[in-house]
């Protein structure tokens, strides 16, 4: 259980995060979080010139869809193009 970010509580939640290998070469792992998670109406620009310096971008992208994150950007790619992505997978 070592591999969990602990919450205030000390004990694993259904909300604990498990951290990828890769996460750790994100280029956004030094920045401030907020930033891939726009206000409505705000395309989230400085957090896409971001994630096109990173080099993991593709996992992380795969990250969010298999995790069905709903908001935020990962992979460079915001909530609703992520959504659409796997819209067009699906037969």
């Amino acid at each position: 259980m070592t591999d969990f970010i602990r919450t205030h509580t000390d004990a694993p939640t259904p909300f604990t995060i498990r951290p990828e290998t890769w996460m750790a070469d994100a280029a956004c792992a030094t920045t401030d979080p907020d930033m891939f998670f726009p206000a409505p109406g705000d395309a989230g620009m400085a957090a896409r010139r971001i994630c096109a310096t990173c080099d993991v971008t593709d996992q992380c992208l795969e990250y969010a869809i298999r995790n069905n994150e709903t908001h935020g950007i990962y992979g460079g790619l915001p909530a609703r193009t992520r959504q659409k992505l796997t819209r067009k997978d699906k037969p």
